[in-house]
């Protein structure tokens, strides 16, 4: 006599839930909470493709000094080495747009950030070294966020952010951009 063994199938449900949590395992255990070293330093990249070159980007404190974390209750020095090839940019057409996100460890990303429309078409010459000629020169960006405060009560303290600066010059039409992720504190 031979018997054959039935086996009941696995439900549906049962395969959906347990791929489910291998998935949000695996992305749990690979997320890193320092996403591209930002617990030891500035990450950054040039987010634009020209004409302008970017060559090296520095964060300072008010005073000068080198900083790392960042300190956003006070302002910072953000000093861009750059070749700008073409025009002059003046105040009132350099304009200047700040987005913000910051590290989401449950899905390994960056979440934007509500800038509640402050950082939007900004006077760059505010806050910027102007007029910016033509050649290689150090560019000193000051960002004073004390001034939005609404924006630094959202932030927790002790996390990687990333910030990118747009600045358009409405006379030319040229752009750069520059993004960096860094540690940022609040307190």
């Amino acid at each position: 006599m031979v018997h054959y063994y039935t086996r009941k199938p696995i439900p549906m449900s049962f395969l959906k839930s347990s791929v489910l949590l291998l998935v949000i395992s695996g992305v749990c255990l690979g997320c890193d909470q320092w996403p591209n070293g930002t617990d030891k330093a500035i990450h950054w990249w040039e987010c634009s493709n020209g004409p302008i070159k970017l060559y090296n980007v520095t964060v300072m404190n008010q005073n000068g000094q080198p900083e790392y974390p960042i300190l956003l209750t006070a302002p910072i020095q953000v000093w861009i080495d750059i070749d700008n090839p073409t025009d002059t940019f003046t105040d009132p057409n350099l304009r200047a747009q700040v987005n913000l996100w910051s590290w989401n460890y449950a899905g390994c990303s960056w979440a934007s950030v509500p800038t509640f429309g402050l950082l939007r078409d900004l006077n760059a010459c505010d806050f910027a070294t102007c007029p910016i000629n033509p050649g290689r020169q150090w560019v000193k960006v000051t960002i004073d966020f004390t001034q939005f405060q609404p924006i630094i009560n959202v932030l927790k303290d002790n996390m990687p952010y990333q910030l990118q600066l747009n600045l358009h010059d409405k006379a030319s039409g040229d752009n750069v951009c520059v993004s960096f992720q860094a540690w940022c504190r609040t307190k």
